[in-house]
């Protein structure tokens, strides 16, 4: 009989063993997990980003409106090329 007491602590402690390891490993990842987001720090380059200029800003809009204009003028001229090829 002893054997079997034997055996049955062995896989109690076993089973135990294996639930205390799940638990603790769980518990070290979220830890770790929390620290990390935590310690999250602002690169030096965004401490050194300097704010864009007015005039610059407005170039640039000047600049993607003219493009878009562009392309619409392109598109109107080859829908009126299609339209005149399949007329004829």
């Amino acid at each position: 009989m002893e054997k079997k007491c034997n055996k049955c602590k062995f896989s109690q402690g076993l089973v135990l063993g294996a639930v205390g390891g799940l638990l603790l490993g769980l518990f070290i990842t979220n830890v770790q997990s929390a620290e990390a987001t935590t310690s999250i720090k602002p690169s030096k380059k965004d401490e050194k980003t300097e704010p864009v200029e007015k005039e610059k800003t407005e170039d640039l809009i000047n600049k993607t409106l003219n493009a878009i204009d562009q392309g619409f003028e392109k598109i109107n001229t080859m829908i009126s090329d299609i339209k005149q090829s399949d007329t004829k």
